[in-house]
Formats: C-alpha cells, structure tokens, sequence
C-alpha cells in the first residue's frame, strides 16, 4: 500500500452534509467549491515568573474552521445555514404564500375600462370564515413610478376596486381607469408546486457531518483523492448572500468536539488507495 507525503491540492470536488443520525440522511451536496479554506487553531496557556517572563506554555481547546465558495445558490446548503433543517416544498394543501404582479396593463379603446381579471387566483389570507386579499393596485407614470393608488373596498368608489374571487375579477368605478392608463397589480399567491426558503428567527443550524470531496496530485502529478471528514460540524448562520450574476455563494463551519468519541476527532483527512475492483 502507497503511503502519501506530499500532495497538491486540484479541486474540491463536492462537499456533502449528512445526518449524524444512524440513517446518515443526505442534507445537501455543493457543486465544485472555491477558495476552499481549512484553518485550526489552539488556546495558549503560558505560566510566567514573577517579572512576566515566559516560563512554559500549554497548548488546549482547539478549533478547526472551514469556508469556501459554492458556484450555485445551493438552496439545500443555504436553508441549512439558515435554519438547520431543509428547505421547504410547496404541495397541494400545503402552498406558500409569494407576492406576485402580472405583466403591466396598458388600457386600450376596446378595453372594458372597469375591469381587470387576474391571471391567477389571490390567496385568501384570512384566519377567520370572512374571506380576505391583498390586493396592491396603481396605475404607473411613464418611469415606472407610481401615480394613482387604489384602495380595496365592498363597493366600488372613486379610487376604489372590488374583487371578486370566483372570476378573479377587479372591478374600478366609472372614470377611474382611462385609455393609456398604465395599471400595475401585485397580489398574494398561494403557491402549490413550488421552492421556498424560510429563515426563522427560532430555528439555528444543527450539528451535522459534513465531508469535504478533494482531488489532489502527488509529487509525480499522480491522482489522488483525499477527504476531510468532520464528524461533527456547525454551519454558521452568518450569511452574505449577493445577488450578482457573477457572484458566488460564500459558507462556513466549525468543527465540534465529540465528547462520546475517543479519540476527540475535530476531522480526519483520509488519502486512501482505493481498490481496483469492488
């Protein structure tokens, strides 16, 4: 069997997070990571003489920190951050209220001046028998901005709409819509089929197993895979998410102590030689 001296690092091939539970659930798996970084630390304890010079020093209480940067938003990575737990599915029954605006309404001759239908159906979002929808309605200037803002009501007035659920109707008073007129329309949606991230204020990353995929070359440019595995490991929910088309997505954990483990393992870095057949 080849022992391993000197290695060069190529790239992080994928980093995987998994349960600490028996069943070792998958919690996300990264794409290639750059700027991977693993940084270990220790506190110094130093016992000095009367005139505070250094005696001795003692070494304890060390740590081990890794970040890098994952290419993708990773969704699963990122509700992990967050939250400790997966991110959410949108399924029939069980929707996700999202705000959304249909494409902007430019009023026509032909058009009925006192009507405007919905693409989709406004989420009831009351928690009594009375229904209730949130409704934004405008119409724009020629920038963009805001000019006449309506408000919902049960009747309909000057500078107030109805709406009706079952046509998903909104329906303006005589005069208030006229030709050219711009409308702008923002409504909350139940969404049934769809993928949220939900940060809560009550809820904290857990700590996981985490494994850090590598390849690396040897000192005769060999192939060689390494893993860092931490046994137990604690994203940080320290989060600078950009919204850039060419930026990445940075992460970081620590490792945690197993105090039920003897040999009080941070991470073990394994180089194996792996078997030519199975």
């Amino acid at each position: 069997m080849a022992t391993v001296t000197n290695v060069i690092p190529d790239i992080i091939q994928r980093i995987v997070g998994r349960s600490r539970k028996a069943d070792g659930e998958i919690l996300f798996i990264t794409g290639k990571v750059t700027n991977g970084s693993l940084a270990t630390d220790s506190q110094e304890v130093v016992k000095e003489d009367a005139e505070g010079t250094p005696i001795t020093k003692w070494r304890n209480a060390k740590t081990a920190t890794f970040s890098g940067d994952e290419t993708f938003w990773n969704l699963d990575l990122y509700s992990q951050q967050l939250n400790g737990e997966g991110k959410t599915i949108g399924t029939t029954g069980h929707g996700v209220i999202v705000p959304i605006s249909d494409p902007i309404k430019t009023y026509a001759s032909t058009d009925t001046l006192t009507e405007y239908v919905l693409k989709y159906s406004a989420a009831d979002v009351s928690d009594t028998s009375t229904p209730a929808y949130r409704i934004s309605v405008c119409t724009l200037n020629k920038d963009g901005t805001p000019n006449k803002k309506f408000k919902q009501g049960s009747a309909t007035a000057a500078g107030v709409f109805t709406y009706t659920s079952g046509t998903k109707t909104i329906t303006f008073a005589e005069g208030d819509i006229a030709v050219g007129d711009k409308l702008f329309v923002e409504y909350d949606f139940n969404s049934e089929d769809c993928t949220a991230v939900i940060n809560s204020a009550d809820k904290f990353p857990e700590d996981i197993e985490i494994v850090v995929e590598g390849l690396f070359k040897d000192a005769c440019g060999n192939a060689q895979a390494g893993y860092t595995v931490f046994p137990k490991a604690q994203l940080s929910s320290s989060v600078t998410t950009s919204f850039g088309r060419t930026d990445t997505f940075p992460f970081e954990f620590s490792a945690q102590q197993d105090y039920y483990d003897e040999d009080k393992q941070l991470f073990r870095q394994v180089f194996p030689t792996l078997p030519t057949t199975p």
